[in-house]
């Protein structure tokens, strides 16, 4: 069982690691999406992020829940959703179903 979740993921704070513990649970493998740097500059400004990707993946894979991380260009994870194709989409509780790219 594939469970995907994705962000930014610039500046890792308690409810990150809770989100990804509580993902990772849902099933046997979390494969965690990363915007770009430049995708992260497209939506948040040029004054960010503050970790480049590579240190941001390098971060996530050290936490034990994650399994995978990919880096997306795209302004939101669809692309990388379809070809996941996850048996479970993870999104903080900051975000409602119809907000949520491949919630359908």
């Amino acid at each position: 069982m594939i469970v995907f979740t994705n962000g930014v993921f610039d500046i890792i704070h308690p409810g990150h690691i809770d989100l990804l513990e509580r993902a990772r649970k849902l099933g046997d493998r979390l494969i965690v999406g990363i915007n770009s740097d430049e995708s992260v500059r497209r939506i948040k400004g040029p004054d960010r992020p503050l970790q480049d990707q590579e240190a941001r993946k390098a971060v996530l894979l050290g936490l034990r829940s994650v399994d995978e991380v990919r880096i997306f260009d795209d302004l939101t994870p669809e692309a990388l959703i379809s070809s996941i194709r996850p048996d479970v989409l993870v999104k903080g509780g900051d975000w409602t179903r119809d907000e949520i790219i491949g919630a359908d």
